[in-house]
């Protein structure tokens, strides 16, 4: 089954295959670092770090909670979107698919979670900076 469909201004693709032992689930948000300035160079990436943890059932760790079901999560920033992702059984696939429209849609945001991902998102940074090879923005 492949289709398009637009749900409340949402663009949702859907494409499956029912003898498939596995499923990959993305989320694309129209916001990358294009719509920074020099105010807020740098939000995409920390909201990108902070989204990801923004489900309850997690706790303080969704790489913790997902890992134990071997399922594997990950986000990234680009000019234009942040992307976030998810892939693993198929027995997994409502959780999986609840996970990422929570956090598309409705995170949970800490202040704990906001100042632990400050401290992460300047060390890459800092990292970066160092490498000789990587031209920062």
């Amino acid at each position: 089954m492949n289709k398009v469909e637009n749900i409340n201004n949402f663009k949702i693709i859907f494409n499956h295959d029912k003898n498939a032992k596995i499923c990959k689930i993305d989320s694309y948000i129209n916001n990358g670092m294009i719509y920074e300035n020099k105010n807020n160079c740098g939000i995409s990436h920390l909201v990108e770090h902070i989204v990801i943890d923004g489900w309850s059932k997690c706790g303080s760790s969704c790489n913790e909670y997902w890992k134990k079901k071997g399922v594997e999560l990950n986000a990234e920033t680009s000019q234009t979107y942040i992307n976030y992702y998810i892939s693993g059984l198929s027995k997994y696939l409502y959780e999986m698919l609840e996970y990422i429209i929570s956090i598309s849609l409705n995170p949970i945001v800490t202040k704990n979670r906001i100042n632990k991902e400050k401290k992460a998102v300047n060390n890459e940074l800092l990292i970066q900076s160092s490498d000789t090879k990587i031209k920062l923005y």
